[in-house]
């Protein structure tokens, strides 16, 4: 048990250094990239803000990387100081010794969805707020109240506000459609109602409309239309975007917002793609951990080291790539969402496993 702690302590110290880095890194290219994005507009204190409000979304996406640079950095430092040809000569095997980090790696998984996750939704609204204080345009068109949708889009009066009780998944159509169109200074202008409105290019188009007519006229009559055409700026690909994002939504509150999503008739395919991604994220961390062991836990008498680490770090990117696309799938409903999120780190275990079981026979 002792050279498992003293294994486990390497591999947390080894974390620590290689998060501490690699935040170094991203937040000094992060701060650099903002200084030049809002030159002239925000001053250095107020982008500095911003960068320190990125940061826990930074530490979230290079968690994984982290993982396997400490994989590396551990079991490299253990084969140079020959204490892997001490413990195996001891009757220890390398998969043994590998038992606690792979415990660490899985449980530090559980962490980064389970309270690691809210805090990056958290900061990731303030992200938004404070590019919108900085003269970023950042808006959310759409959102859900009880059972209604809403949704603002501009007119050319000023705004409007559409309501609508449920939509087709595609975003194409609403169902018991109000439209609510106000001027510039906040005064309602007319009042607009259908069953269907289909979204169309550069129009909603509403068939037996109703309209009252507010601003100038004192008692408002009610105009009937076999068809009309509201115009608007907006596409169906658009209007399935303005949802909040995934990234913005605590994980535990990701299940009850899909359902309101879906209730609405829209498609929650994207939320819960990333809600099945998170919960996949401890083992993405072992397979990264196992990607790293296979890759280092030879003796260094026969040589190949640095082809070794390359090879590793190559493997580890080229899993982010496999994984990046079957996301896309996904998204895409290509693949069903279980095995676009859960498919590729499995498969990630296995080959690095199988690897790792080869160097060992060797």
């Amino acid at each position: 048990m002792k050279l498992y702690r003293y294994v486990g302590r390497r591999f947390i110290w080894s974390l620590l250094k290689a998060q501490l880095i690699i935040i170094g890194i991203i937040l000094l290219f992060d701060t650099v990239d903002l200084l030049q994005q809002f030159k002239g507009i925000a001053g250095t204190a107020a982008v500095l803000g911003l960068a320190a409000v990125r940061l826990p979304a930074i530490v979230s996406q290079t968690f994984p990387l982290v993982v396997l640079i400490a994989s590396l950095w551990t079991f490299l430092a253990l084969a140079r100081s020959s204490e892997l040809v001490i413990s195996r000569a001891a009757g220890v095997s390398g998969l043994k010794l590998i038992t606690l980090p792979l415990l660490l790696s899985f449980s530090l998984g559980v962490f980064a969805f389970s309270a690691m996750n809210p805090i990056v939704s958290a900061t990731k609204q303030r992200e938004s707020q404070l590019r919108q204080s900085l003269g970023s345009n950042v808006e959310t068109k759409l959102s859900l109240s009880g059972q209604n949708i809403w949704l603002r889009q501009s007119s050319e009066s000023g705004q409007m506000v559409l309501q609508a009780s449920r939509a087709e998944q595609d975003g194409s159509a609403l169902h018991n459609v109000r439209m609510f169109d106000f001027d510039a200074q906040g005064r309602i202008v007319s009042r607009t109602e259908a069953d269907v409105a289909v979204l169309q290019k550069g129009a909603w188009q509403l068939t037996d409309a109703r309209r009252w007519q507010f601003l100038g006229s004192p008692s408002p009559e009610k105009e009937q239309f076999a068809d009309l055409a509201v115009p608007t700026n907006l596409t169906s690909s658009q209007l399935l975007n303005s949802f909040a994002a995934p990234e913005t939504i605590p994980f535990w509150q990701l299940r009850p917002y899909i359902a309101r999503i879906e209730d609405s008739g829209f498609s929650g395919v994207r939320h819960r793609l990333y809600f099945q991604t998170e919960l996949a994220r401890p083992l993405v961390f072992v397979a990264m951990t196992l990607i790293g062991a296979a890759f280092s836990m030879r003796p260094v008498r026969f040589g190949n080291t640095s082809l070794l680490v390359l090879s590793a770090i190559l493997a580890g990117f080229s899993f982010y790539f496999v994984l990046d696309v079957a996301t896309s799938f996904g998204a895409a409903r290509q693949v069903p969402v279980l095995v676009a999120s859960w498919a590729p780190p499995l498969a990630a275990m296995m080959l690095a496993l199988a690897l790792l079981l080869h160097f060992e026979d060797g």
